[in-house]
C-alpha cells in the first residue's frame, strides 16, 4: 500500500493536517491550503489558520468531533467531521464534509428503506419514524393489496432491530396449529410433536420485529393469550412450566374493520386498543394516483435492460382505472405487458398494449356527485361527436356549449 498512499491521498474526499504535540503544522495533503484559503502554512500553529478546530482533536483528547465550517471554497456551511490519529510526534487530523450518500446499499431490499420507498406520502412516512421509535404495537390498515406488508418491513428497517423480521399470515394458518405456530411447543407437548420441542414465531422474532398480518381473523380463543404476551413479552409455549422473555416489536395489518369486529364479539376490545398504539392507514392505490408513475417505474425496472418503456399516453390510461385489486393488480399487470414487449420489436408500451378491461373499463360505478356529473358529461358529448362523425363545431352546437369548451372536455376526458 506503501506505492499507492501518495494516489490515495491526493484523490480521497479528506482533507489531511499533521501537527506535532504542541499543535504546529508539521505537514499537510495538497487540498489544504486552497480550501483554508492560506498559503505557507508549515510552521504555524493550527489555531491561527483554523480556530474553528477545537483544541481537544488535536491535543488527542477526544477522537472525532462534528462541527459546522465553512472553508474558503465552500459558498455555505458545511457539516465537516474532524478525526484525530495520534502518532508518535504528535497528531494527524482528518477532516471531510458530512454528506448523505447518493446511493445506499444494505441487506434489506431497497423499496424496504424510509429513504427509497415509493407510493407513500409524507405524512404516512412521519408516522413510520414515530412508530419506529419505541416497541409499542403498530396496527397498519388497508384494503387488501395496497402494500401493508412492505410498510411493515419499512418500519421493521427504521427501527435499526438487529433481529429477523418475521411474517405471519393469521389468514392463512389453519386453527388447530395456530397455537403451537405463533408460541412454540415443549418435547412431548401433544401427539405428533417433534422430540426436540418447536420454538414459535414469536420466539424467533427476538430481537427484530413479528408482523400478524390479517390479524382479524386470530380466532378470539387465542387473542387473549396474544395480549398476554404482548403485555408481559414473556412466551409460554404449549407444555411449558415457565415462561421465556422475549424482546420484539409486533406489528398488525388487517383489510377488516376491527371496530365491527369487536361490536360483533369476534375480537376482544383490550386487544384491539392496545394493538393499535400507533396506527397507520395505508390508502388504496385509486387514492394515491400521484404515485402511480414511481409503482410502474418499480415494475418496469427488471425490463430496462431490454428497452421496455412506457408512454405517456398509456400511464395516463392507467390512471384512468379503479385498480380494485390495488398494488397488488398494478404489479402483474405491468409485469404481463412488458414480458410480452421483451420479445417484441417495438419495446414501448402504448395503449393498445394495455388490457382492454383496463384500458375501457365498463364496470366503473361513479361514487360521488362528481363523478357522477362527470360520466353524464362524457356519454353526452360521445354522443355528440358520435352524431357529427367527430365535428367538434357542429356537436358543441347540439350540446349548447362552445367549441373551445368541448375541446377542453375532450382532453379532460382523455377522449
Amino acid at each position: 500500500m506503501k506505492d499507492y498512499s501518495k494516489e490515495i491521498i491526493e484523490n480521497i474526499d479528506t482533507y489531511f493536517i499533521v501537527v506535532d504535540q504542541n499543535g504546529k503544522i508539521i505537514s499537510h495533503s495538497d487540498g489544504v491550503p486552497s480550501f483554508l484559503g492560506v498559503r505557507d502554512i508549515i510552521g504555524k500553529h493550527i489555531e491561527h489558520i483554523a480556530y474553528m478546530i477545537p483544541g481537544d482533536i488535536w491535543k488527542g483528547e477526544i477522537e472525532n468531533v462534528e462541527i459546522l465550517w465553512r472553508g474558503k471554497i465552500s459558498k455555505h456551511y458545511e457539516h465537516f467531521i474532524f478525526q484525530s490519529i495520534p502518532f508518535k510526534k504528535g497528531y494527524i487530523l482528518c477532516f471531510r464534509e458530512s454528506k448523505p450518500p447518493r446511493i445506499l446499499i444494505t441487506d434489506a431490499p431497497f423499496i424496504y428503506q424510509l429513504h427509497s420507498s415509493i407510493g407513500i406520502t409524507d405524512k404516512i412516512k412521519k408516522a413510520v419514524v414515530s412508530a419506529a421509535e419505541d416497541k409499542n404495537p403498530v396496527l397498519i390498515t388497508g384494503e387488501t393489496g395496497v402494500g401493508k406488508e412492505v410498510l411493515a418491513r419499512i418500519i421493521h428497517n427504521q427501527t435499526r432491530r438487529k433481529g429477523n423480521f418475521i411474517p405471519v399470515n393469521c389468514a392463512a394458518l389453519p386453527e388447530s396449529l395456530m397455537e403451537s405456530e405463533l408460541f412454540g411447543y415443549e418435547p412431548g407437548a401433544f401427539t405428533g410433536a417433534i422430540k426436540t420441542g418447536m420454538p414459535g414465531k414469536f420466539e424467533l422474532a427476538e430481537g427484530g420485529t413479528i408482523l400478524l398480518d390479517e390479524i382479524g381473523d386470530l380466532p378470539i380463543e387465542l387473542q387473549g393469550k396474544l395480549l398476554r404476551v404482548i403485555e408481559d413479552r414473556e412466551v409460554w409455549r404449549i407444555g411449558a412450566k415457565e415462561g421465556k422473555k422475549v424482546d420484539f416489536k409486533v406489528i398488525c395489518a388487517t383489510h377488516q374493520d376491527i371496530k365491527k369486529l369487536v361490536n360483533k364479539g369476534a375480537f376482544r376490545i383490550d386487544l384491539y386498543y392496545r394493538i393499535r398504539f400507533h396506527e397507520i392507514y395505508l390508502p388504496p392505490l385509486r387514492e394515491r394516483l400521484e404515485f402511480l408513475g414511481e409503482f410502474v417505474g418499480y415494475f418496469l425496472k427488471d425490463y430496462r435492460k431490454y428497452g421496455v418503456v412506457i408512454t405517456k399516453a398509456a400511464l395516463d390510461r392507467l390512471k384512468g382505472y379503479n385498480w380494485p385489486g390495488n398494488i397488488r393488480e398494478l404489479k402483474m399487470v405491468m409485469e404481463r405487458i412488458a414480458k410480452k414487449k421483451e420479445w417484441e420489436r417495438d419495446k414501448k408500451i402504448r395503449v393498445k398494449d394495455i388490457p382492454e378491461e383496463i384500458r375501457n373499463p365498463k364496470n366503473k360505478t361513479p361514487k360521488t356527485l362528481k363523478e357522477k356529473i362527470d360520466k353524464l358529461k362524457k356519454e353526452e358529448i360521445e354522443k355528440a361527436l358520435e352524431k357529427y362523425n367527430g365535428n367538434k363545431t357542429k356537436a358543441a352546437e347540439e350540446l349548447g356549449i362552445r367549441r373551445e369548451v368541448l375541446s377542453r372536455y375532450v382532453k379532460r376526458y382523455k377522449m
